[in-house]
């Protein structure tokens, strides 16, 4: 994971804020790789930089090789709460733009909603 020191955020604040991306919004990282990297076909997304101005994503697919994504910010971020601001606001906006509504699951994707045995 690349943990360079290129904004306001510590190495470690950095870390924290990759490990809790990964674990707790892997969905919302999907979506970001769907909606603004035009990248459909990405079964899964980790964050695996975060810099002032843009995070990177590792993307899996299913049937070709894993690549890296660069998503640049609107603005660059200043703290841990700017982050993750920045995230809370490109995962809303996402949905907007695929015009999910408050009664609709968010996040989910066909690859997701298939059974465990079949992902394998």
């Amino acid at each position: 994971m690349n943990t360079e020191i290129d904004h306001g955020l510590s190495a470690q604040e950095t870390e924290q804020i990759l490990q809790a991306m990964n674990s707790e919004r892997a969905n919302d990282l999907l979506l970001y790789a769907q909606v603004y990297g035009k990248q459909s076909g990405a079964k899964s997304a980790s964050l695996v930089g975060l810099h002032e101005d843009s995070m990177e994503l590792e993307l899996e697919f299913l049937y070709s090789t894993p690549k890296r994504l660069s998503i640049r910010f609107s603005e660059p971020i200043k703290d841990v709460k700017d982050a993750l601001l920045h995230f809370d606001q490109l995962a809303q906006k996402a949905h907007a733009i695929l015009g999910h509504t408050d009664n609709e699951p968010l996040g989910r994707t066909v690859y997701n909603m298939l059974p465990e045995w079949m992902k394998h």
